[in-house]
């Protein structure tokens, strides 16, 4: 049995009981090798000021993102009551602009 069980994952054990506080390193690295590295987390990019719809396709999943983010902030933003942290409902607003 234990020519069976790999050299890689008798030496994790072995980490992971010494109890050293930097055990986890090992098990991350085996995880890295098995499934790859983790993305690098995105850069906060600005959302761009003037967009043209039709070239909407031209822009980076980055901007695009910053982009949604806004508009949603906006749209929510323009549903709540001034002072208030709750949202109106697109009726109420509609009401109250007319």
């Amino acid at each position: 049995m234990e020519r069976l069980v790999p050299k890689a994952i008798r030496v994790l054990e072995e980490h992971l009981d010494s109890g050293r506080p930097d055990a986890w390193r090992s098990a991350c690295k085996i995880i890295e090798h098995s499934w790859g590295r983790p993305p690098d987390p995105l850069n906060e990019i600005a959302a761009p000021v003037d967009v043209d719809p039709l070239r909407l396709s031209e822009l980076s999943t980055p901007e695009l993102v910053a982009l949604a983010r806004r508009e949603r902030e906006k749209a929510n933003g323009s549903l709540a009551e001034p002072g208030s942290s709750e949202l109106k409902s697109r009726e109420a607003v509609e009401e109250s602009e007319s």
